[in-house]
């Protein structure tokens, strides 16, 4: 269930993060690009401006551009979210904080030494200097200072984020689940420069803030609230999914891999029927007929809509209840 849930996370993460490039891709796509090398663009890629407003000579470089960006959602964000460091320090000094953080940005920038220095003093946690504040606006602070701060000459928001993502677990406020701001974007950020720091719509802005003008820290809390209520829904529809995938194949023989199929799709987003079957040590097909049992019962979908390099995923029904008739 954990390991299921923080890949689920991340990979919102990730969307959210190109959604705020852009570009559109649903996080069970870029699950399967990232772990099983599935993913035609015209699978998962929904780039509005290639689909609308590009002309047809222009749209290989635009593609070019969107998968980068895809590519660096998947090889730094993602892995960057999965493995968190708590022992060793990546921003000991200048020099790791380049290496950590500078694949994150879209071109390599050398960090000043005196700025970082004097950003670090103020910023990261040695147990010295003791600060009453609570440490999401510790971690606000410190983003925002990250992007003012001269310490590159073209900071990027990804980084300031990831910086934050890594004082909170340094501060030991965050354990094993990494906390997530990119996720909300779409439903609570408006466009800007790919760069910047979010920022809240209009109307969301009003809403909180009596003059409509939402303040750094306040838009990074509700970003990380918004994100915090979406992993306690994909934790409630796991848990639902379990119960019902254990209760459905409760009276399976002992041998069946029913059971063994559930517990793989509650830790990946998505399957297809050859890494089911190399899981499992099955054929494919096999696998496939598992799904088709799985699917009958309401249990799975298809997600791809394909007729082959078929992926299936765990089915939730808007209140949380997967289906469960026809088994």
């Amino acid at each position: 269930m954990q390991q299921g849930l923080i890949a689920r996370l991340i990979y919102a993460e990730a969307a959210g993060w190109l959604a705020s490039q852009g570009i559109t891709a649903h996080p069970v796509s870029l699950a399967l690009r990232d772990r099983e090398r599935v993913g035609r663009r015209e699978l998962w890629l929904q780039h509005k401006a290639l689909r609308r407003t590009t002309p047809a000579w222009e749209e290989d470089d635009v593609w070019l551009a969107a998968d980068e960006k895809i590519g660096r959602a998947l090889t730094t964000l993602a892995r960057l979210l999965e493995r968190v460091p708590s022992a060793d320090n990546p921003l000991i000094d200048h020099a790791h904080a380049e290496a950590w953080l500078g694949p994150l940005a879209p071109q390599a920038c050398p960090f000043d030494t005196h700025r970082f220095t004097t950003w670090r003093s103020a910023h990261m946690p040695d147990g010295r200097r003791p600060d009453p504040r609570p440490a999401l606006l510790r971690a606000a602070d410190a983003a925002l200072d990250w992007m003012e701060g001269g310490i590159s000459d073209e900071p990027d928001a990804i980084q300031a984020l990831a910086i934050a993502v890594l004082l909170l677990k340094r501060m030991g406020a965050v354990d094993i689940v990494p906390p997530r701001f990119w996720t909300a974007w779409s439903a609570l950020c408006a466009p800007d420069d790919p760069g910047v720091l979010p920022r809240l719509r209009g109307d969301t802005a009003a809403r909180l803030a009596p003059d409509g003008t939402a303040s750094w820290p306040l838009v990074f809390l509700h970003l990380i609230a918004k994100s915090a209520r979406a992993g306690s829904r994909i934790v409630f529809e796991l848990r639902v999914t379990e119960a019902a995938g254990l209760a459905f194949a409760a009276g399976e023989d002992k041998r069946s891999r029913l059971p063994a199929t559930v517990d793989l799709l509650l830790r990946q987003p998505a399957l297809t029927a050859p890494a089911l079957a190399r899981r499992l040590d099955i054929t494919p097909q096999a696998a496939l007929r598992l799904f088709a049992r799985l699917e009958q019962a309401g249990l799975v979908q298809e997600v791809t809509g394909r007729d082959s390099f078929r992926a299936f995923a765990l089915a939730v029904r808007p209140s949380g209840r997967p289906r469960l008739e026809g088994r």
